[in-house]
């Protein structure tokens, strides 16, 4: 069964969703079950929303920071986790480093999706209010995989940061405490080109982080922006 994905024109700083009226999962897409399920009224505008301690959305929700190495993504979730209370912060790559090489090999590929969805979902029934996720997904499919470790009934939302490649490649390399990828970022970047449309809100990252930051936070009150939870019986498992 496939989902709908958010799509939009190539160049704004945030991307406008298609339709998701044929979306499945937990949420459902329609305006009528979001409001009778979670108390919102429909809404066309990126700024309509409630406040909580996560942030503008009502309940306790996942965000993924997506995109290629060298883009952004942990400067941009730390300013989304500075000064509020109830939000937690996950990086992906510090979750590769429990693992060496040979033990994610024998778990498989892909066993970091699985095993943050986990950590996200502890942090959600210990209580927490909006747990971020930063990571790289170069397709949708990997996505899907996180999504399928979390509660049925956690909302998702996800943003792929983007800029253009000198500038990654730049920040990439001056990225201060970490191994340096070398042809690995072209290749992540050009992966993450060719599936675009498919994953989630691309958001610009070329100015300051605090205004991507902030575009982020504003795109999440909308429930236009969930992310299409696949059915049950859809679900990857790893």
């Amino acid at each position: 069964m496939s989902n709908s994905r958010p799509t939009g024109s190539s160049n704004p700083e945030i991307q406008p969703a298609i339709s998701r009226d044929k979306r499945a999962g937990p949420l459902g897409l329609k305006a009528e079950f979001l409001s009778s399920t979670l108390g919102l009224a429909p809404t066309s505008g990126d700024n309509v929303g409630h406040e909580s301690a996560g942030g503008p959305w009502p309940m306790s929700h996942v965000v993924v920071i997506n995109g290629p190495a060298g883009v952004g993504k942990t400067t941009v979730s730390r300013f989304l986790v500075q000064g509020n209370s109830g939000r937690i912060n996950i990086a992906g790559d510090a979750l590769r480093h429990f693992a060496p090489e040979d033990v994610r090999n024998s778990l498989g590929p892909g066993s970091t999706y699985p095993a943050g969805a986990a950590l996200a979902a502890a942090y959600l029934a210990m209580g927490a209010a909006q747990v971020l996720f930063d990571y790289v997904f170069d397709d949708a499919e990997k996505l899907d995989l996180f999504c399928s470790g979390l509660p049925l009934e956690t909302p998702v939302f996800v943003f792929t940061l983007w800029a253009p490649i000198d500038r990654v490649i730049d920040r990439e390399a001056s990225r201060v405490g970490r191994e340096r990828m070398g042809h690995a970022v072209v290749r992540t970047y050009e992966a993450i080109e060719r599936n675009l449309h498919t994953l989630g809100r691309v958001v610009s990252n070329t100015e300051a982080p605090e205004r991507t930051a902030q575009t982020i936070m504003e795109a999440i009150a909308n429930p236009a922006n969930l992310w299409p939870r696949p059915a049950p019986e859809n679900w990857m498992i790893a």
